[in-house]
């Protein structure tokens, strides 16, 4: 069957649709690109209704399956909404990896080149942050398209429906622990993307511990700002290749790696398929 059954108003039918678009729309509200406020909240529905559409054909087969076991009624549609929005969310959560990890690293190391006293209003981000945070954000953001890590989500999330049911059961303890492996793995691969200037910046502090103490009379906090803002911007210029290439390999395997991993908690509930 085709989504002609669709338009045609099949009982039997329309709630494993709405439940589809459910699952596409709300990855839509928060992956990474089409998830940032930039995009109109308007389009990503629309986005999502016309995915749904040209998706149908493909997934009715394996949702149907699920639809002959579910017996429809308010409490088990209700149900279903909520593990959708959950199943949604949390895949689009890992999904964003590589930008919480730039951001973390951004915010670092911005805090200690100066930028902390100085702050833009990000639209993509609906709040005010460093111009340095926004810098390694759209530099994560243009890798994703580059290397076509968007495609890997929208074709992971058209297999779901044949691996993972409509209204997909999770081990909540299981779900917990890949969820905080995520923060911990964006937050190690900030630390790591940003060690460099880390390095730097300590070495500068040592440099100026010492000068402080060999000449009392040199201000030596006028000095530092300048001097780590400059030498840290020339280590980021130097290292802009370095930086990228580790954030295209590592970071984007991670990226994917945890994207996956995410949509495993909800194959069988325990983070492994059947």
């Amino acid at each position: 069957m085709t989504f002609e059954s669709l338009i045609q108003l099949d009982p039997a039918l329309w709630p494993l649709a709405i439940m589809a678009f459910l699952r596409i729309v709300t990855v839509f509200l928060f992956l990474p690109i089409l998830g940032e406020n930039l995009v109109p909240p308007q389009l990503r529905i629309a986005l999502a209704l016309v995915l749904t559409f040209c998706l149908w054909p493909v997934i009715e087969g394996p949702i149907r399956q699920t639809g002959n076991v579910l017996q429809w009624s308010p409490i088990t549609l209700a149900i279903a909404t909520f593990r959708e929005i959950v199943y949604g969310f949390s895949v689009a959560f890992a999904a964003r990896l590589v930008i919480f990890a730039a951001e973390i690293g951004a915010q670092i190391v911005g805090a200690n080149m100066g930028f902390g006293t100085a702050s833009v209003f990000s639209i993509a981000a609906n709040r005010e942050e460093s111009p340095f945070t926004a810098y390694q954000g759209w530099i994560a953001i243009i890798l994703i398209l580059v290397l076509n890590i968007h495609h890997v989500f929208i074709e992971g999330l058209a297999n779901s429906f044949k691996f993972i049911p409509i209204g997909p059961i999770a081990d909540g303890a299981t779900l917990a622990r890949v969820a905080s492996g995520v923060v911990t793995s964006a937050f190690l691969l900030g630390v790591k993307l940003t060690a460099p200037l880390l390095v730097v910046q300590l070495l500068i502090n040592i440099a100026l511990g010492c000068l402080a103490r060999a000449v009392p009379q040199l201000n030596v906090f006028v000095l530092s700002f300048p001097l780590s803002f400059l030498l840290s911007m020339i280590v980021l210029f130097v290292g802009a290749g370095m930086y990228i290439r580790y954030m295209s390999y590592q970071g984007m395997q991670s990226e994917v790696g945890a994207y996956n991993m995410m949509q495993k908690v909800f194959y069988d509930g325990k983070g492994f398929q059947k």
